[in-house]
């Protein structure tokens, strides 16, 4: 992973909202100078999806079809995170609902020099789009770019530099960032 300052470009900063329902949502918009074939790839091969998102995936890519994500520590037993895809129009549209509730939503559009990724994490009214997931999606965010460029993250390297509170040190970094933010 390159090294980053504490600063944070605004246009790359998660915007946090409520759904006219209640839900709450992270969202994250990115120009990638990838095209759309390239980045739905590492939306949905599991040995793609590993070299940024998370460090462990199962996936069927199809309406119906099973996920499971381990997003923290590489020694994790059980996965954060399983649902089923919602939504799954290639090379386009992909979305899930979680078991907590929440629904993932990534869609690609072409651009000119690549394409448009929009990422949506909507949760439940009262499950507040905190800061700290907020932290986890947008170093995600940063990942994925380094990945297409054939830099794929060392999960057991970022793993190594986790703080005293247990957080990788990065993703406390952007917390903080985004906790001193006017709200």
């Amino acid at each position: 992973m390159t090294s980053k300052t504490s600063s944070i470009l605004a246009e790359h900063e998660g915007v946090i909202g409520t759904e006219g329902d209640g839900r709450e949502f992270i969202r994250f918009e990115r120009r990638l100078k990838h095209p759309v074939e390239r980045v739905w790839a590492a939306l949905v091969e599991p040995e793609q999806i590993v070299e940024w998102l998370c460090h462990r995936v199962e996936i069927e890519p199809k309406v119906g079809g099973p996920f499971a994500m381990w997003l923290g520590g590489t020694d994790e037993e059980q996965p954060e995170e399983t649902g089923s895809i919602t939504v799954f129009d290639p090379p386009h549209v992909l979305e899930s609902s979680g078991a907590s509730g929440s629904t993932l939503r990534w869609e690609l559009r072409p651009d000119d020099a690549g394409c448009v990724l929009t990422f949506t994490d909507t949760r439940p009214a009262g499950e507040r789009a905190s800061n700290s997931v907020r932290a986890g999606w947008h170093l995600r965010m940063e990942l994925l770019p380094e990945a297409l460029d054939g830099r794929p993250v060392d999960w057991v390297a970022l793993d190594a530099t986790r703080t005293e509170n247990g957080a990788i040190a990065r993703i406390e970094e952007i917390f903080w960032h985004y906790r001193n933010q006017p709200r």
